[in-house]
């Protein structure tokens, strides 16, 4: 084992590893544990950072090995259909929540292409182009995704606002 690869995947998870996990956490269902799977996406890192390109970024590189292995345990668990989106419950217990928990709740209701999008471009800072690498799509998609995804966003901040049982208009957005 060489020296240099230990030190460049340390270093690595020393920038990244909250990234990563903020990542994950979003995007598992409750059935995956994030932190093994961030656990899983180094040792792969690890494992075949001989293969690293560097065509890309490193960064770039780790979030698309966590796409692709979250991708992998929906197929191991055969809960892909079931699983794709980790919906809240339709109607809420409480009306004083706090503007961003509200929000939170509406981007897990979004598709996972465009809640996906949101966190890559908006929360992890990534550019459209490896934000369309992660998710091996064009940047045009990307860019399509996103505005697709802020604008059911903002349909169902004002229809939820709206609606006085405190449900969500279009439950069944997917």
């Amino acid at each position: 084992m060489s020296e240099d690869r230990y030190e460049e995947i340390h270093s690595l998870f020393q920038l990244e590893a909250t990234n990563l996990y903020n990542y994950v956490s979003h995007m598992c269902p409750p059935w995956m544990d994030a932190q093994d799977v961030v656990q899983d996406v180094f040792i792969k890192a690890f494992r075949y950072w001989h293969k690293f390109n560097h065509k890309s970024s490193a960064r770039t590189w780790l979030f698309k090995i966590a796409r692709n292995h979250i991708k992998d345990m929906y197929r191991k668990e055969k809960r892909e259909s079931e699983s794709l989106y980790r919906l809240q419950s339709s109607s809420r217990q409480s009306t004083s929540l706090s503007s961003s928990l509200e929000l939170q709740e509406i981007i897990e209701l979004l598709p996972l292409m465009q809640r996906e999008t949101i966190f890559l471009r908006i929360i992890q800072g990534f550019s459209t182009k490896e934000t369309a690498e992660i998710l091996k799509v064009s940047p045009m998609n990307v860019r399509v995704s996103l505005y697709r995804a802020r604008k059911l966003i903002v349909k169902l901040w004002f229809s939820d606002s709206a609606d006085e049982g405190g449900k969500l208009h279009g439950e069944n957005l997917h």
